[in-house]
């Protein structure tokens, strides 16, 4: 009765009320704006306040964008999905010269790729060499525009044209901003040995060796089975999607302009995958493939038909995944070839 009888108060004054309220909104915001300034998940404030040396985040387009944004142009770029995480941008500037940043980002679609180089180009980072790697699945009219491209304001070319991107407070009182810096304090506070960040300083994700190669088979059988379904559209895959192509031809034209040399090479396949892609449909598409990137792209390389190394187990990690050492001789195949 007492708190009924004290909110209906005839003497209670909504205007102090309201400044309370706005009071404490305030507050809760300036309080997540310092606390992720001091954490910084995501390394651009150039600050580590409290030594912490593993930092995460939940969404590597998120994370990379906003480290990315405090960096200097680099000379060199790797863009694409997960599958080009291996690839070691240290080899890089060892095989072409210059500084390497790996901006490949998981289940990344070809919307992916052109919206990271518009966003470079936007921000004024465009790099002297751009490595594009590209995966015959994303080219599947079927497969849905990833729905994390479609949050990030940055990348998101297709509702959000001015795709800039700046260090500011808005990233650091975001939502995903927060989530990140307390998953980083809390591994810092109570670190976990088998706990590590997905990327270098220079972008690059971690993929395991494999030494039992007959498990190793067993596993990616299965994992394989299940990408082809899922992404393949159960082998009723023969023709690319026009719409992603023309994608593919906007980064070709934009790098013509910029005077950026593109090479691009089609993601290698894990013999079993690439097994079953042509017994199936799909070889239609790939074929349709190797034709257009050979056709409208001066520096291509097939690893599909790079026998060498597709037929080899000890190259990838999984179903879908190249090992680190594998990276390195992507990019060595491909200084070879150019």
């Amino acid at each position: 009765m007492n708190f009924y009888t004290s909110i209906f108060n005839p003497t209670f004054n909504p205007k102090k009320w309201g400044t309370l309220v706005l009071l404490l909104c305030f507050s809760l915001i300036g309080f997540l704006g310092i606390f992720n300034y001091i954490i910084d998940p995501y390394d651009v404030t150039k600050h580590n306040f409290l030594h912490i040396r593993y930092k995460f985040a939940n969404d590597d387009r998120t994370e990379k964008v906003n480290y990315f944004a405090s960096l200097k142009p680099v000379d060199n770029i790797l863009i694409g999905s997960s599958r080009v995480y291996s690839i070691d941008p240290k080899t890089v500037s060892q095989e072409f010269n210059g500084s390497t940043y790996n901006f490949g980002v998981g289940t990344a679609t070809v919307e992916d790729s052109l919206g990271i180089l518009i966003y470079l180009k936007r921000n004024h980072k465009l790099p002297k060499r751009i490595f594009l790697g590209v995966d015959l699945y994303t080219l599947n009219s079927d497969l849905p525009i990833n729905k994390y491209f479609l949050r990030n304001k940055e990348l998101n070319f297709l509702t959000n044209p001015n795709n800039t991107s700046q260090m500011n407070w808005s990233h650091l009182l975001s939502l995903d901003a927060t989530r990140a810096s307390f998953k980083t304090l809390n591994h810092h506070l109570f670190p976990d040995k088998n706990a590590v960040p997905r990327f270098t300083k220079e972008g690059q994700g971690y993929s395991p060796e494999w030494s039992d190669l007959k498990t190793h088979e067993l596993l990616t059988t299965k994992e394989a089975n299940e990408f082809f379904v899922n992404s393949y559209s159960n082998g009723e895959y023969k023709r690319l999607d026009p719409t992603r192509l023309n994608y593919l031809l906007q980064i070709r034209d934009i790098c013509k302009r910029e005077n950026i040399e593109l090479y691009v090479f089609t993601t290698p396949l894990h013999p079993i995958l690439l097994q079953k892609i042509q017994h199936s449909d799909v070889k239609y598409a790939m074929s349709e493939l190797d034709r257009f990137l050979s056709t409208h792209f001066q520096h291509f390389h097939n690893f599909y038909s790079d026998t060498n190394f597709t037929n080899d187990l000890k190259n990838f990690s999984g179903a879908t995944h190249s090992t680190n050492k594998a990276g390195d001789l992507i990019i060595m195949s491909i200084k070879n070839q150019s």
